[in-house]
């Protein structure tokens, strides 16, 4: 008798407000303070989250909490939620548009992401995450090539709000316009297999034991999906992502699948689906 994948916990919970921020402190070897590093610290728990040199400016969580007050404001989107990934070198914060998004009979709800870093990996960065209501099957894109860069003088005026808002709206009417494009795509078994061998990087020949039990593990979530949402590549796409949400375990699982593995491993999904319908 095949065993049904244990569901792991989706993620961990939004926080309503960041009751953190970071401090600027010296670097020191041996005694000797290198004097243009520093260290980015959180004031809370005291964990290093980069060495930087000084002539870095990252947007403090306070500063990052007053744009998303000015986007809520802006868009009439509430405030969701914060999420931290990483011990804090990336922080995400999610508004929900309460316009629901309807792909054949599925309704989900969207999410305006916009992020900040604390690794020199990027300034302020927009992305949109979309929840299908019926299984909260959880999906991101994120935008980070168009980011605002930190500075001294770093400050989000109107017409980068603007921005913001319109490149959410643009993914959300491209996302819209992918999903049901491929709610009309049939699939065959033979389609499935190459798409969770491609995103597992499963090889051909000696497949190991993880590896094994891991597909099996994805293609017991895309059985169920295709079951209840069709033999589509909608119905194949939301198969990953039950399986992303619902069964991949992670030592840190954001809301929407936003960032590590399971954000990795639906990007590697959404792309072949693109190639698949192009």
């Amino acid at each position: 008798m095949t065993r049904t994948p244990r569901r792991s916990a989706i993620a961990e919970p939004l926080t309503k407000t960041l009751n953190w921020d970071v401090e600027m402190k010296p670097v020191s070897v041996e005694g000797n303070e290198l004097r243009n590093y520093q260290s980015i610290v959180r004031n809370d728990n005291r964990n290093v989250l980069a060495i930087t040199k000084k002539s870095y400016h990252p947007a403090t969580n306070q500063r990052f909490v007053e744009v998303v007050s000015r986007i809520h404001e802006f868009t009439g989107f509430e405030v969701e939620g914060y999420s931290v990934f990483q011990q804090g070198r990336k922080v995400l914060a999610f508004l929900k548009n309460t316009e629901k998004m309807k792909i054949g009979d599925f309704d989900s709800h969207n999410y305006m992401v916009i992020g900040n870093s604390f690794d020199c990996s990027t300034g302020f960065f927009t992305g949109i995450s979309n929840v299908v209501l019926r299984c909260t099957n959880q999906f991101s894109r994120m935008t980070v090539n168009r980011s605002i860069r930190h500075n001294k003088q770093i400050d989000v005026k109107l017409d980068g709000l603007v921005r913001f808002y319109k490149e959410y709206m643009q993914n959300r009417d491209r996302l819209k316009n992918t999903f049901e494009t491929w709610s009309e795509i049939l699939i065959s078994p033979g389609i499935v297999e190459t798409f969770v061998d491609h995103v597992l990087d499963v090889p051909k020949e000696k497949v190991s034991a993880i590896k094994l039990n891991n597909k099996k593990s994805l293609l017991h979530s895309i059985n169920t999906e295709i079951s209840a949402m069709g033999s589509t590549a909608y119905g194949l796409f939301n198969g990953l992502t039950h399986y992303t949400t619902h069964t991949l375990k992670s030592s840190n699982k954001l809301f929407g699948n936003a960032c590590g593995n399971a954000y990795r491993l639906n990007e590697k999904g959404f792309k072949y689906l693109e190639q698949l319908s192009a």
